[in-house]
């Protein structure tokens, strides 16, 4: 573990309020890379009557519309559960 894992995970877990409050299931989702966050999601199945809008599914969505799917590999993916 690294020092900002803590604060990555804090995040994370408030992505997941987000969603929540939103109408979704708690789930939340980052990529960061250097410990940096390049890119977050939420949980939007409910919202886009999507069932496969999970949030994982939801950053690597955002990432290729963004032509930055290339960046998964150069960080990691903090979810507030195991992603499915």
């Amino acid at each position: 573990m690294t020092t900002y894992d803590d604060d990555l995970m804090t995040r994370v877990i408030a992505l997941s309020a987000q969603a929540r409050a939103n109408g979704d299931h708690p789930f939340g989702a980052l990529l960061a890379v250097d410990g940096v966050v390049v890119a977050e999601a939420v949980n939007r199945v409910n919202t886009a009557r999507d069932l496969t809008a999970h949030a994982e599914t939801e950053l690597v969505r955002l990432l290729e519309r963004e032509g930055r799917l290339g960046e998964l590999a150069q960080g990691v993916v903090y979810a507030s559960c195991e992603p499915c």
